[in-house]
């Protein structure tokens, strides 16, 4: 199995953020979309 390094993986999260804004990457990461994210929504 293949990992990524943690500068790796530091740069992934910190494209995630930028392409995909904080509630996307949030849920890309985790799977979690909260009641926050969904009041953000509309």
């Amino acid at each position: 199995m293949e990992t990524l390094t943690e500068q790796e993986a530091a740069a992934y999260e910190a494209i995630a953020m930028r392409e995909l804004g904080a509630t996307c990457a949030k849920w890309l990461a985790t799977g979690e979309f909260g009641q926050a994210a969904v009041a953000a929504a509309g």
